[in-house]
């Protein structure tokens, strides 16, 4: 019996990714074993685990409930080997239960190596950076070995962007992290993406690119073959032309248009599909542009598209969303509820997709808070009373 009690405990650290070694460990489990409507105590969990002077033998019930959470009918099952042991490919829930115990506790360098294992397990569990990156949202070089960890893996280079959720980088930080340890070894490709990144984080400030520069970056969009860095390099190309002259001109917007339709994959939409039209429909908000596409028939068809389909984000299925109830293509009562609390998912949703009288009424925080020159508050203030 102590052989497989034993064997049962190993197989519930397996379970949840973590040592239960304390007694914070054992009130964690016991939330995370509700969720599957096992009723265990930490109180309990503590004594099955030596770390109560109080320790008794388990009761039976105990025993079959914690089986049932390792995948077994019961304890006598789990005892015989009698059901298949669960799957890898483990519950969203399960993953973000395990890489929140490693930040609860403080153990970052454990959660970027629980996600890194998550990754070479399946590429799909990808979506942990999103919420990894929220608790690494810091000053500039914290996590610094953390960070490098991420760069020197093939795989978490390939996520390592979305650890700043927050793509207006308050602080600087992921511009530092990004410049230290994932450009010094990037290739081709990537290196085009920092420089977008930190490209627009400048347009956004109210910064204007000078021609020679646009130029040479219309070049670098046709070379790369992403859709993602293309879709990255439009939406700065409409928003610099809106920052130069105060309105976006016809030839830059059809230029753009036909480009991102000529990419698109029919009905098959994926991750970057949706991101691309999204971005556009973002910066066609900003610069007050709607008007222009309001009317393309397969322009309001990917739209519609991003709002409705599966492989949307609410950042880019808002922008879609708002560009057709401007355009009139929309129905009043088809509503979708921005509730991201992500910093640039904030901040997207208030300047760029909200009203003036909201924009007013938050300019404390676009000024003092974002730190973004209040002129260029008051520019697009008046280019939103114009249209």
């Amino acid at each position: 019996m102590h052989t497989e009690i034993a064997a049962l405990r190993r197989s519930l650290e397996k379970r949840v990714g973590v040592s239960i070694d304390s007694i914070a460990r054992c009130r964690q489990v016991e939330v995370w074993l509700r969720k599957f409507d096992i009723q265990v105590s930490y109180s309990t969990l503590s004594r099955l685990f030596g770390l109560n002077q109080n320790a008794v033998q388990p009761r039976e019930q105990t025993l079959d409930a914690l089986a049932r959470a390792v995948g077994y009918q019961d304890f006598s099952t789990f005892c015989n080997r009698q059901h298949p042991r669960p799957s890898v490919l483990r519950f969203q829930n399960d993953l973000l239960f395990q890489l929140e115990v490693f930040l609860i506790s403080g153990d970052v360098k454990g959660a970027v190596q629980f996600f890194l294992q998550s990754l070479e397990e399946n590429v799909h569990h990808c979506f942990l950076a999103l919420h990894l990156g929220k608790y690494m949202y810091a000053q500039k070089g914290e996590y610094a070995e953390e960070f490098k960890a991420l760069a020197a893996h093939r795989l978490g280079r390939l996520y390592f962007y979305q650890f700043y959720i927050d793509e207006d980088d308050l602080t600087g930080a992921f511009a530092f992290s990004l410049k230290q340890y994932f450009l010094p070894n990037a290739q081709k490709e990537e290196t085009l993406f920092v420089r977008l990144y930190t490209l627009r984080k400048e347009v956004m400030q109210g910064k204007v690119l000078s021609t020679s520069y646009i130029d040479e970056l219309k070049k670098a969009i046709v070379e790369v073959k992403s859709l993602h860095l293309r879709s990255r390099g439009w939406e700065i190309l409409i928003i610099n032309e809106w920052l130069l002259h105060g309105e976006v001109s016809k030839s830059v917007l059809d230029a753009v248009l036909m480009s991102v339709l000529s990419e698109l994959n029919g009905m098959d939409f994926q991750g970057e599909e949706c991101a691309a039209v999204g971005r556009i429909s973002r910066a066609l908000l900003f610069t007050k542009s709607v008007s222009d596409w309001s009317d393309h028939f397969e322009w309001v068809t990917a739209c519609r598209q991003v709002v409705f389909g599966a492989f949307s984000d609410l950042e880019f299925q808002s922008a879609a969303q708002r560009f057709l109830q401007q355009g009139s293509n929309f129905l009043g009562n088809q509503q979708m509820i921005y509730q991201s609390d992500w910093p640039n998912a904030y901040f997207t949703s208030q300047l760029f997709l909200q009203s003036n009288t909201a924009i007013r009424r938050n300019i404390h925080f676009f000024t003092q808070k974002l730190g973004i020159d209040e002129r260029f508050i008051q520019n697009l203030l008046a280019a939103g009373s114009k249209a």
